[in-house]
């Protein structure tokens, strides 16, 4: 299984679903006389969940990606259309709305894109009482 560069799939030591990435897993293997050969592993984390306003606004978008849903072009009744403005094709990206059309009295829109994998973090087997979403 891989783990490297991988997001937890589920609510993780106190943490958030897709909130903690593994960045690294090392190993050190060395002799101890009385267990025999052994590994010293070292796990780093980096943590970052999603943090929204009161309002529903993402604040910080965790480890996913947003991405202002703008465009020279939008579709309108299933087509791709350029935007026109006083009969001229606009020349820079405008807002548009989930639908893909271009509004102008609309607020922004963005899209969200899941950049990580996820796996299931419990396979770590870490005491529950490591560290928390409280840790500092």
């Amino acid at each position: 299984m891989v783990y490297k560069n991988r997001l937890n799939d589920d609510v993780w030591l106190g943490w958030p679903a897709e909130s903690v990435l593994c960045r690294d897993i090392s190993g050190d293997r060395f002799y101890d006389p009385d267990w025999g050969w052994l590994w010293n592993v070292t796990y780093v984390y980096g943590f970052k969940p999603e943090i929204k306003a009161d309002d529903d606004t993402v604040i910080q978008a965790g480890w996913d990606a947003y991405v202002l849903n703008a465009g020279l072009r939008e579709l309108r009744d299933g087509k791709l259309r350029p935007i026109i403005l006083g009969n001229t094709p606009v020349s820079s990206p405008l807002p548009l709305t989930e639908d893909g059309e271009y509004d102008p009295d609309g607020s922004p829109n963005y899209l969200r894109f899941k950049v990580k994998l996820t796996v299931d973090f419990d396979d770590f087997n870490m005491p529950s009482n490591l560290f928390s979403a409280s840790t500092p």
